[in-house]
């Protein structure tokens, strides 16, 4: 019916086949339309001339753009999802002074019209943009998400985020297609806009150095943290950090339990390096495996960490960074751990050096001693300890 009533030559051949003796016609308060005999069939001009008292080319008509353009693609549509489309229309023809960019988004329209006529949130986006932004909003749909974008995915104020980051279009659309496609793996436009936002803050200017698309979804807020550590690092890692949240439950709730006003920037990034480990490891199962053995050890880590200041605190963190790295075994971290701890904290202290780097030495001595030696180790006396630094600074 909406069909008809939009193409008066099919209402016209309707009536010519319709029984209006048997069915007549009725007005808008449902009552019947009285036709004379000379008026039999009735036309869609003659009608409209009874109900408005006007000829049918003084009314209002859907004009030949968006007949041309959409009407076709919408035959199938409701009328509630016609007019949807027709709003869209009119303030298309209303934005542009520049002809070439009517002409260009609106095949654009269109097209996306044709791909999901059902769905015209994605066009009202569209429009509460620039004309050049708008068009990019609609090439990176189309090629990215088949035009299918809904307001579940995306609000208008994410959208209106995401264009207030940066005033180069390139950025807005490099941003856009990682929001698209990482919407397309089931991770929300919120964490992919984090992670838009942190890039551009970071002061990084290459676009190549950013990859922002992932395959996990974070919910918490981590755009302040994963700041503050950067911050206190002097390090410009912070989609890295970003991808990290993601990949590792449980890693926003670490970064904001670690007291990073009271380290230095090298023992912060030292403790990022630890985090930065994880993502070399293959196997997924291995890697949370690990993970969260280290959830569960860092605490008691953490706790010794802030014991210490200046030169101890670096070397604490780095011999940390080691064992950490040399631990394979998920299941038996922890008690390695537990058991290392101690004498990685005396020899972090005077009268050990700050400056001795013990490379693999000390954790592979810890990893793979049995629980009752390691635990033994500190009680081994400073002659061992200080032989055993000399022999590293020898490199032996």
């Amino acid at each position: 019916m909406c069909t008809w009533l939009a193409d008066p030559r099919l209402l016209d051949a309707f009536f010519a086949q319709h029984d209006f003796a048997a069915l007549p016609a009725l007005d808008a308060q449902g009552q019947i339309i009285v036709l004379a005999a000379d008026e039999l069939p009735p036309t869609s001009a003659s009608l409209f001339f009874r109900h408005w008292q006007a000829p049918v080319q003084a009314l209002p008509v859907l004009s030949d753009g968006f007949r041309r353009y959409f009407l076709w693609q919408l035959r199938a549509s409701s009328a509630h999802q016609q007019l949807a489309w027709l709003q869209i229309w009119h303030r298309h023809l209303s934005m542009y002074a520049e002809a070439a960019y009517r002409a260009e988004n609106l095949g654009l329209l269109a097209r996306l019209c044709a791909l999901n006529p059902s769905q015209c949130h994605a066009a009202e986006l569209a429009q509460l943009l620039p004309a050049t932004r708008e068009n990019i909003f609609l090439r990176v749909l189309i090629r990215e998400a088949q035009g299918q974008l809904s307001a579940q995915q995306m609000s208008a104020g994410q959208l209106m985020r995401l264009h207030g980051l940066s005033e180069y279009e390139a950025r807005f659309e490099h941003y856009l297609g990682s929001v698209l496609r990482n919407l397309g793996r089931q991770v929300s436009v919120e964490y992919t806009l984090d992670g838009c936002l942190l890039f551009e803050t970071s002061g990084v200017a290459d676009l190549r150095d950013c990859y922002l698309d992932i395959g996990q979804d974070c919910k918490e807020e981590l755009v302040d943290i994963i700041t503050l550590v950067c911050d206190c690092a002097g390090i410009r890692m912070q989609t890295s950090l970003w991808r990290n949240c993601g990949e590792l439950p449980g890693l926003t709730q670490l970064l904001r339990e670690t007291c990073w006003s009271a380290l230095t920037a090298q023992t912060a990034d030292n403790l990022i390096n630890v985090i930065f480990q994880f993502r070399w490891l293959d196997d997924d199962a291995d890697r949370l495996a690990k993970w969260r053995a280290y959830l569960r050890i860092y605490p008691n880590f953490h706790a010794m960490l802030i014991q210490l200041e200046g030169g101890s605190q670096e070397k604490f963190s780095l011999l940390w960074y080691k064992l950490i790295d040399s631990l394979d075994d998920a299941a038996g971290m922890c008690a390695t751990v537990i058991d290392a701890l101690p004498v990685m904290h005396m020899l972090s202290q005077a009268p050990y050096a700050n400056e001795i780097d013990y490379g693999y030495a000390l954790p592979n001595l810890i990893s793979y001693l049995p629980a009752h030696l390691r635990r033994a180790l500190p009680s081994l006396g400073g002659h061992f300890w200080r032989t055993f630094e000399r022999a590293c600074r020898r490199e032996k």
